[in-house]
């Protein structure tokens, strides 16, 4: 069965399981069990985006491989659209990396600084240091949409 599946404008997705709208609005639709993620694309199409869901901090933002659900996308359109299907109601964070390496992990500084795009859901600012599961947490009870804005340093 697969976990999710991208609705493409301009993006291909390869979608991974582990055995497993912008500015901080979330729109629920209690018709479905999806969470739909929209991320603008960035000027440079270099590498990948790699598109993640958390059910919980340990390893948000950027520990993939603790992610719930997660979508590479190839970058080469103006959006990219990705859902996650058959989410059982709870709390969850997104975090979006433009993988601009293609390394499939972010890629830091000597200080741990990021130098790629990233972005977590409901868009958090205004705080120093690597976005908390707290911050960028939305209740999902049903379809759940999301517009996720990347940030570079």
């Amino acid at each position: 069965m697969t976990a999710c599946i991208a609705l493409a404008v301009g993006c291909h997705a390869d979608a991974e399981e582990r055995g497993t709208d912008g500015g901080g609005s979330v729109e629920t639709n209690t018709g479905t069990a999806m969470v739909e993620v929209t991320v603008p694309l960035p000027q440079s199409r270099d590498g990948q985006m790699i598109v993640a869901l958390f059910d919980g901090a340990s390893g948000f933002p950027a520990d993939f491989d603790a992610a719930i659900r997660k979508v590479v996308v190839t970058l080469d359109g103006p959006a990219a659209s990705v859902a996650f299907e058959s989410i059982p109601p709870g709390e969850y964070a997104v975090c979006v990396l433009h993988d601009e390496d293609a390394s499939g992990s972010l890629t830091t500084n000597f200080l741990g600084i990021p130098k790629e795009g990233l972005g977590v859901s409901l868009n958090p600012t205004g705080r120093l240091g690597p976005p908390r599961f707290e911050d960028a947490r939305f209740r999902h009870n049903g379809g759940t949409r999301l517009s996720i804005d990347l940030w570079y340093p």
